[in-house]
């Protein structure tokens, strides 16, 4: 069990704080490119359409604080771990929940919102049109989230 728990939070260090890596995880640091490492695309997407390559733009420019709400938002848990068996094993082996993180399209463009699903760790994107759009968007959906008239 220690292992399963370090491998996600990390083991303690002397002092009694806990260290997973360089990241500490009562102010844990979101890594984006793991999570885009283990990210999927649904049937119709790729990672090189462009409204994904404008969403992984905002994704690395967003905040630590920011990061965090995007968790949240797409999969409903606090901290996530950032280690995975496909790092040793490769890329055939068994993801960690709630890994992998997959994006699904979704219907409309500019006018549409960002939607989750969060027991499924997964992001429906509609294809905005440009950066600009993406980065309201995604802002506007993970600041609502921890807004609790937002439902």
């Amino acid at each position: 069990m220690r292992a399963g728990v370090y491998s996600s939070f990390g083991a303690p260090l002397s002092n009694g704080t806990w260290r997973p890596g360089a990241e500490n995880v009562r102010a844990a640091v979101y890594r984006y490119r793991f999570i885009k490492l283990h990210t999927i695309y649904q049937v119709g997407i790729s990672q090189t359409d462009k409204h994904i390559e404008f969403f992984w733009n905002v994704v690395e420019s967003l905040s630590q604080e920011d990061l965090r709400k995007l968790i949240k938002f797409a999969c409903n848990q606090e901290r996530i771990p950032f280690s995975c068996p496909c790092q040793e094993s490769g890329p055939e082996a068994s993801h960690v929940p709630p890994y992998p993180m997959k994006i699904a399209p979704a219907e409309g463009r500019d006018e549409r919102l960002i939607r989750t699903e969060t027991c499924m760790f997964m992001i429906k994107l509609p294809q905005y049109s440009s950066e600009a759009v993406m980065r309201e968007r995604l802002l506007q959906a993970i600041n609502c989230r921890d807004d609790p008239l937002s439902g």
